[in-house]
C-alpha cells in the first residue's frame, strides 16, 4: 500500500506539472538594415564608419542577443590631428521581425549615432586611433504581439572598433526575448479530474490504514 501511495503521489505531481509547462517558442526571422553602410567625419571623405548589412536570420529560442551591425573604421587622418563626428554620424537600423508560425511580422526604426556628445571628449579617427562612441537614440524597447507570441526588443551593447587596419571588429547588438501568450496558466480539467481522483485514492489508502490500526489496537 505504501508503495501504492508513493507512485501514485509522484504521478499527480507529474499530470499538475505538465499541465503547466511553458510550451517551446515557435521558430522566428528576424533581418536588420542599416540607412547607410558609410558613414563619413565631419572634414573628410577619406575617414569614415564601416557598417555591415548582416544576412537576416532565423532562430528557435525564446532569448537571444543579435549583432545588428559589425564595425570597421577607414582614415589617412595624421596622428595629432583627427578628423572628428561633430555634425554627421546620425544611423538608422531598421528591423523586421516575422513570426513564422502565424506569418505576421513588423517593422521598427531603431535610432542612433556616432556624434560627438562631449565636446572634450569627441568622437574621432585618425590612420592610427579609433575614439568612437555611439549613442542610441529615440524608442530603445519595444513590445510587440505577433500571433500568441509577444517580443521584446531592446538595446544591450555597443563594442568600439579598434583603430583602422587593426582587425578589430565593433559591433551594435540588441536583445531579444520571446513569451508565448498561450501558455496554460492552470491544469486542463482532465488533468484536474486526475488529481482529485489521485487525492481520492490517497484518503482512501489513510482511512484504511488507521482502521487497521483501530481493529490491531482493539484486538
Amino acid at each position: 500500500m505504501k508503495r501504492f501511495s508513493t507512485l501514485l503521489t509522484g504521478a499527480v505531481t507529474a499530470l499538475l506539472l505538465a499541465g503547466s509547462v511553458q510550451a517551446a517558442p515557435v521558430p522566428w526571422n528576424y533581418n536588420w538594415t542599416p540607412s547607410t553602410t558609410k558613414i563619413e567625419t565631419d572634414s573628410s571623405s577619406t575617414s569614415f564608419i564601416n557598417l555591415t548589412n548582416e544576412p537576416g536570420r532565423t532562430v528557435n529560442t525564446d532569448h537571444t542577443d543579435i549583432t545588428t551591425t559589425n564595425i570597421t573604421t577607414t582614415s589617412d587622418a595624421p596622428t595629432g590631428f583627427p578628423d572628428q563626428f561633430i555634425n554627421n554620424g546620425d544611423v538608422t537600423f531598421n528591423l523586421k521581425l516575422t513570426d513564422l508560425a502565424s506569418g505576421q511580422f513588423f517593422n521598427f526604426l531603431f535610432t542612433g549615432t556616432f556624434k560627438t556628445q562631449n565636446l572634450s571628449d569627441p568622437s574621432e579617427l585618425t590612420s592610427e586611433s579609433s575614439n568612437l562612441k555611439f549613442t542610441p537614440t529615440g524608442i530603445q524597447n519595444i513590445n510587440k504581439q505577433l500571433g500568441t507570441n509577444e517580443y521584446n526588443v531592446k538595446f544591450v551593447s555597443y563594442t568600439p572598433p579598434g583603430p583602422p587596419d587593426s582587425g578589430n571588429k565593433g559591433s551594435i547588438a540588441y536583445h531579444v526575448v520571446v513569451r508565448n501568450l498561450d501558455i496554460q496558466k492552470a491544469p486542463e480539467p482532465s488533468t484536474m479530474l486526475l488529481a482529485g481522483l489521485g487525492a481520492s485514492f490517497l484518503g482512501l489508502g489513510a482511512w484504511r490504514k488507521r482502521r487497521q490500526g483501530l481493529v490491531e489496537t482493539a484486538a
